[in-house]
């Protein structure tokens, strides 16, 4: 799996929400995932810290889920089920970002944000950093 972030909680997050190709939800419009943090100087996002803060939240479900899901899919025998599995964990994953008060939308946008944008990347790292160190 290709990283976007350094820390594995945020790549693993990441990742996870944007390679469910089978799941149109999560990756409507995702862009390829950057295999290094972005360089250009794109314009500040504006998201306030209540919405940074949703996403990373979010990020952390995802990663849990999508722990206990690789495993199911692992095992799945055929590809009928592994699609079967993929749809369920998309959905589980859905529910778990608008627990937090985001939309799939809002939550990829933010994703997009973060890989055009070198200070909100930084800023997203840190705080996803800082969650999986008080342990989510």
């Amino acid at each position: 799996m290709t990283r976007l972030y350094r820390t594995p909680l945020t790549a693993a997050a990441v990742a996870l929400t944007l390679s469910f190709g089978a799941a149109p939800a999560l990756a409507q419009e995702a862009t390829p995932p950057q295999t290094t943090p972005p360089t250009t100087t794109a314009p500040a996002a504006n998201f306030d810290e209540a919405t940074l803060q949703s996403y990373v939240d979010a990020s952390v479900k995802l990663q849990d889920i999508g722990q206990e899901w690789e495993g199911r899919m692992a095992e799945a025998g055929t590809p009928e089920e592994m699609t079967d599995l993929q749809a369920q964990a998309e959905a589980e994953m859905v529910s778990a970002v608008e627990a937090e008060g985001l939309s799939a939308e809002q939550y990829n946008e933010i994703t997009r944000a973060a890989q055009e944008d070198p200070d909100l990347y930084q800023q997203l790292t840190q705080m996803i950093t800082e969650a999986d160190q008080q342990g989510g």
